[in-house]
């Protein structure tokens, strides 16, 4: 019976540390979809017009939300980053 319970704690513990890698990889692979977004975004006309526009006449409220999501990327990368170390 101690050797069936052994194996059953060495197969959970298989289990478990399976899952961690698991979690790790949709970690990274999230990360790298949202610095994709993120890179996408920056070179965008759209960013690069709302961030000149900003710097001269003023915010363009058509263009707030590419804005906005620049900075939601910044900071869940941020935290994704935070979290790999």
């Amino acid at each position: 019976m101690v050797i069936h319970d052994r194996r059953v704690m060495r197969g959970m513990t298989r289990v478990m540390a399976g899952l961690g890698r698991d979690y790790a990889h949709r970690m990274s692979t999230r990360l790298d979809e949202l610095r994709a977004e993120y890179k996408r975004l920056i070179n965008s006309m759209e960013f690069g017009y709302a961030m000149g526009h900003s710097r001269t006449i003023g915010r363009d409220p058509r263009l707030q939300p590419v804005v906005d999501r620049v900075d939601e990327l910044r900071r869940e990368i941020a935290i994704l980053e935070q979290n790999e170390e």
